[in-house]
């Protein structure tokens, strides 16, 4: 997502409800080593990941993210819910970044 924890255009706070403690995974949480361990054996129950869904995060965001059909299987940019503004996800140069310029610079 974007660096700010608002929007760059409004400069609205895109922070909203706290997540849960019972759903978000603590500080010592080591998910990555817990997801290889369950995919090397499906018999392996972990209660992190079979309970904490948002990793470390304490709020939720607003930020929307928005896929292009067609253009890229997943978040191609981001958009503010209270102004609409649009940024991109993708650094500058990269062909994601270019392919969002038309959607991002408001020419589609």
């Amino acid at each position: 997502m974007s660096d700010s924890l608002n929007c760059p255009h409004c400069s609205r706070s895109l922070v909203h409800s706290e997540i849960p403690e019972y759903q978000r995974c603590s500080d010592s949480c080591d998910r990555d080593a817990e997801f290889e361990t369950k995919r090397k054996d499906r018999n392996y129950k972990s209660e992190c990941l079979s309970n904490h869904h948002y990793g470390p995060a304490k709020h939720f965001m607003k930020t929307i993210g928005v896929e292009v059909s067609g253009t890229y299987d997943g978040v191609l940019y981001w958009m503010c819910p209270d102004c609409e503004g649009k940024w991109h996800r993708w650094p500058e140069g990269s062909a994601y970044h270019e392919a969002a310029k038309e959607y991002v610079d408001g020419n589609q």
